[in-house]
């Protein structure tokens, strides 16, 4: 029996680094191994359903708590002379590595070499994800919300974090204040207006950083519906049923009741984006999602591009669309086709039958 490999070897220009690609004893997938030394990867973090019981449950003691952005995660670190940005996945990310001195101060990695800040890349400009919040407008942001230390596992105590954000002027997730759960009346309120201003929800953080968990607004779970709707097929059924769950739970637990317009957005972060793939297929032959992002050199903007297609597979293509200097930046632009939608819906649109 061939023994199971749980990582491999990758190499961005002189930086040669062993990514884990699945959960090893204690060694979480993402983490990365660079001359002998590991940068942990980024823990999975529960989610509760019911925020007053859950944070009853969840904490015993007080808790910081702070707006979940909606964007991609990176963890930042020096490894040697390079500054660098990996994906959670455990992939240098060539984007937000080139873009690093437009979106945060450096000079903490002068002071502090073995640290690792864990942030949020955030925006309509960026390369993987399709929602972002409503105050990044255009190109992207970046939102530190932990920090770590290279060859160690865990956090730093929130404090501390906040303490050196402030003190190297690092841009940060917006901070919602150290609270009990007695205080869940409060908090209630505080989602409820982070929900009206379409924001995806908190995190809660043992002062002592040993536990973290989550809770999504009603607004998170449409937008995530809406954005996975036109290529359905590609994700399971209960990725749905989970986000319409998360939804009638939070309308409970804020005492609101299903009207019409909520009626109304359902269906159409369902419906608008079939109807999207479908007038797609018929105008261009095929279902895909458009990108646009920015780098200070082309150098980076070609190791992207190289990168993009390493990740396509068998689910997803991508076409690179073209590549030009305008405004100082390299502006690259892309899509991604699911494969599998574009194959049902054009069987579908031909004629072709389908079995229940």
């Amino acid at each position: 029996m061939m023994e199971r490999s749980y990582t491999e070897t990758l190499q961005w220009r002189h930086l040669r680094y062993v990514r884990w690609t699945d959960d090893q004893d204690d060694i979480p997938r993402g983490t990365v191994s660079w001359e002998g030394r590991l940068l942990f990867g980024y823990p999975r973090i529960g989610r509760i359903l019911n925020l007053r019981v859950g944070l009853s449950e969840q904490f015993g003691d007080a808790f910081w708590v702070e707006e979940k952005v909606d964007g991609f995660n990176v963890r930042i670190a020096r490894l040697g002379p390079d500054i660098v940005a990996f994906t959670r996945g455990g992939f240098l990310c060539p984007f937000t590595t080139d873009r690093l001195p437009d979106l945060m101060p450096m000079d903490i990695f002068a002071k502090m070499p073995d640290l690792v800040i864990c942030a949020e890349v955030a925006g309509p400009e960026s390369p993987y994800a399709e929602a972002s919040p409503p105050y990044v407008q255009e190109d992207v942001g970046l939102f530190v919300f932990d920090m770590m230390r290279l060859g160690q596992p865990g956090f730093l105590p929130q404090q501390q974090v906040y303490e050196l954000a402030d003190a190297y002027g690092l841009p940060m997730v917006e901070r919602l204040g150290r609270w009990h759960a007695s205080d869940s009346e409060h908090i209630a309120g505080m989602l409820a207006r982070l929900d009206a201003e379409g924001k995806e929800g908190a995190v809660f953080k043992a002062v002592d950083a040993s536990r973290r968990i989550k809770y999504t607004t009603a607004h998170a779970s449409l937008e995530d519906i809406g954005v996975a709707a036109p290529q359905l097929n590609d994700f399971s059924a209960d990725y749905y049923i989970q986000r319409i769950l998360r939804l009638a739970l939070f309308l409970d637990e804020q005492g609101k009741k299903v009207d019409a317009a909520l009626e109304r957005q359902l269906g159409a972060a369902f419906l608008e984006g079939l109807e999207a793939s479908i007038e797609q297929l018929r105008a261009h032959g095929r279902v895909f999602h458009r990108y646009r992002c920015r780098f200070r050199t082309e150098r980076a903007a070609r190791e992207m591009m190289d990168h993009l297609v390493r990740l396509s597979g068998k689910r997803v293509n991508v076409r690179i669309h073209g590549l030009e200097c305008d405004g100082g930046y390299w502006r690259l632009s892309f899509e991604r086709q699911p494969a599998v939608m574009t194959g049902l819906l054009s069987h579908l649109l031909k004629g072709g039958e389908l079995f229940d």
